[in-house]
Order: C-alpha cells, then structure tokens, then sequence
C-alpha cells in the first residue's frame, strides 16, 4: 500500500512539472506573439495588408516599383529578419532551461524507470523512452505550434487551414519518432560497445545517415507534405532541360509542388542523389515569374550541382559533427561527474541524458554558426556566377531578385552585425549591385 502511495506521489509530481513546463511555454509564446501581434496590427498593419492584396491577386508589383530602401513592405522586411533571429536564440535558451528541468526534476529518469521496467532489452527500453520524450516535447510545444500558425495569418502569406495545420503537426510527430529511432538507437549502440570511441564512430555514422535521408528525401518524405505532378509546360520544360544540359547535367524529371496549398510565397530547387535527382518548381513560382525568370533562378540551382555543393555540405557536416561530439563527449563526462549521482546516472550511454544532447548540439550550432555562414554565403555567391554566366540573363535575375525580396519580405540590407552572424546567403542588395557592375 505503501509502495502505490510513494508511486501515485511521484507520478503527480512528474505531472505536475509537465504542466509547469507547457506553462513556462505558453508564456514565452505568449511574449513572442503580442510583440509581432502589435506590430502586425498597428505600426505595420497597412504594409502587411498591402503586400498581401497583392500576393491573392496573383500580381506583383511592378519590378521598378519595388523599393528596396524605402519602400513600406521594407519596414516588415528589417522587423522579421530581427524578430526571428532573436526567436531562434531565445528558443535554444528555452530549450536548454527545458532540458535541464526535464532532467534535474526527475521526469526523464522517470520516464526511463518505466520504460526499464516494462522491457527488458534495453534497445526496447530506449526505443519507448525516446516515444516518450517526443511525446512529451511535442506537448510543451504546443504553444509554439499555435503562435506559429497565427502569426502566419497575420503575415499574410500562409493558405494553411487549421486542418492541415493538425496534420503537419502529427506528419510531424511521425516523423520524429522515426528518425529519433533511425539515429539515436544505432549511436547508442555505438556508445554501449566503443564508450571511448563513440563520438568518432558516431559522427561517421550520421554523416552516412545524411546521405541516406538525401536519398530518400524526394520520393519518401517530400510527398508525405506535398504533391508533386509533372511539369505540364512543355515549352518551360524543355528550356529547363536544356539549360541543365548546357550545364553538363541530365536532368529528365521537373516537377511542381503544390506550395500554394500552404504558402503564396515562391521557390525552386534540385534535390535528391543520383536516381532520385530531379528540378522541383513550387506552383506559386509559375504564377508570379517569368519563364526567363525560372532559368535565371535554376542557374543558380544548377551551379550547386555542376560544382558539387551538396557534397561539399556533407563533408562540412561530417567535420562539424565529428568536432561537436567530441565536445559533446567531454561535456558529458563533466556533466557526470558533477550531478551525475544527483540525476541517477553515471554512464555516458545512459538514455536519461538523451534530452541534453539535442540542446548542447543546437547551442554549438549556434555558436558555431558565424563559420557556417560565412562559408555558405561564399558558396551561394560562386552559385550566383555560375547562373548568370550560364544563361546570360542578367536582367530577368535582378528582376527575380527583387521580386522575392518583396514576396518573402526579405530583409535587402540586414544590420552588419546579424548578417554576419546568420546570413547564409549574400544580401540581396549585395547580389542585386554585384549583377548591375558585372561584366558577362
């Protein structure tokens, strides 16, 4: 009688403390959608309106009104590229204080007493543990969904209805769960036969992973979000490929996305390795650009290809990977031997840290991410060469240029500082001025 007391007391404290969590999230969320709810509605309201009347109507704004300086839609552009480069640092923090409440409240270890003593093999136990943990973050991060979904609307470029936003959210879930099993019970498997070895076989294991899920990306993933039909334009089609032949690439699948069922905003891309490569253009791109404009931005597309972009991605990853578990490896062994009697735990393996591992790879990431950006801004650029010497079309990619600065509300001129920091691509007005001083 005793025994089922302590458990039912413990029981509601762990619930007690999920419930403080997806409270702590709910406020934070809370904070982060009055502040773009106040702008969006006051200060900025008629930009956003304007800039969506045009995106429903199917017609932008004429390129030589699209100011780039001081147009009003510029104004949305500057507060966006603030708004979520500070969410993405205040939510790494969030995680990290989440973790370490998950953690040092008990309910991880919790939750791996209960999966210990439901199974006996322990890839078993990991494997409902992980479930539970998925379940659990997914739960505390319900405010965000929500928050998300609605500043979406007030953006003005999201067609997403409240039932497809329900079934992202379970694709999602899905989704999870399943690469958490592909990745994590395979390198804990590595931790159990190479305690000192595991971060090296570990990093290698997961850039093999990476090849693998880009592999199977377009043809097992992609169409569980999206469908994609082929390109009817016959025309467009065979300007497609042969651009992509004059690139020195064969490239027999184009494809267009259905995006507007989620966005009114535009891309284009190759993805995929070896037979499942293919050219992907959202249907949102047919409507808005010009055919002149679509080759001038698969150029650029194809340029990541002709020099071997992706490749260069996945051995940057598979150097940055083996470095952050290697740090990873010393954090945790400090980790236990500080707290480690405090969490229960004393061995690197042990499942119970699992939530620290995702939020110590994200801050390296972050911390990391200056290097990280000032390569792929120097990637992007040569793409952006590559394109224009390719097609020789110099006027309609600064037309494309400047339309998705305006269709995106894409920053033209981000401060020095966050530009340095996140900007992956070189800025548009830098990509805009390079095209009008160049010589092809």
């Amino acid at each position: 009688m005793y025994i089922k007391k302590e458990g039912a007391a413990i029981l509601m404290s762990i619930l007690k403390k999920i419930v403080l969590l997806l409270v702590i999230s709910a406020i934070v969320e809370s904070a982060s959608f009055a502040a773009y709810h106040y702008f969006a509605t006051g200060p900025l309201k008629e930009a956003f309106l304007s800039h969506e009347k045009d995106l429903r109507d199917n017609v932008l704004p004429p390129v030589e009104s699209i100011d780039l300086e001081n147009g009003e839609w510029t104004k949305v552009a500057r507060f966006e590229s603030a708004f979520y480069e500070v969410s993405l640092v205040v939510g790494i923090l969030f995680s990290f204080f989440i973790a370490w409440l998950i953690i040092f409240g008990g309910v991880s270890s919790a939750l791996a007493n209960l999966a210990k003593r439901l199974y006996r093999n322990v890839h078993a136990q990991r494997s409902y543990y992980l479930l539970g943990m998925v379940l659990l973050s997914t739960f505390i991060a319900l405010p965000t969904y929500v928050s998300d979904y609605y500043i979406e609307l007030l953006r003005g470029t999201s067609n997403i209805t409240p039932l497809l936003a329900v079934e992202d959210l379970v694709l999602n879930l899905f989704l999870e769960f399943v690469f958490a099993i592909a990745t994590f019970i395979p390198l804990y498997w590595i931790m159990d036969k190479y305690p000192r070895a595991w971060w090296a076989l570990g990093a290698a294991f997961l850039t093999l992973f990476s090849i693998f899920t880009g592999y199977i990306a377009p043809v097992v993933i992609d169409p569980l979000f999206s469908r994609n039909v082929p390109l009817e334009d016959s025309v467009l089609k065979e300007k497609i490929i042969t651009l992509a032949d004059s690139a020195g690439i064969s490239v027999d699948r184009v494809f267009v996305e259905d995006a507007s069922t989620r966005t009114l905003e535009s891309n284009a891309y190759m993805t995929g390795l070896w037979s499942t490569k293919r050219v992907v253009l959202d249907d949102t791109l047919l409507t808005y650009y010009t055919d002149d404009e679509i080759l001038a931005i698969l150029g650029h597309e194809l340029g990541h290809y002709v020099k071997h972009d992706m490749w260069r991605g996945i051995v940057q990853y598979a150097i940055e990977t083996f470095i952050s578990l290697g740090l990873l490896a010393l954090i945790l062994w400090y980790v236990l031997k500080k707290w480690g009697k405090r969490i229960g735990s004393t061995r690197v393996n042990d499942i119970v840290l699992y939530p620290f591992l995702g939020v110590i790879l994200s801050t390296m990431s972050l911390l990391a991410a200056p290097i990280d950006s000032a390569i792929s801004r120097d990637i992007e650029h040569k793409a952006d060469v590559f394109g224009f010497e390719l097609t020789h079309a110099t006027k309609p990619a600064i037309t494309s240029f400047r339309k998705m600065t305006y269709q995106s509300f894409v920053d033209p001129d981000p401060p020095r500082f966050l530009q340095w920091w996140f900007g992956t691509h070189p800025t548009m007005k830098e990509r805009i001025e390079f095209l009008e001083n160049a010589t092809f």
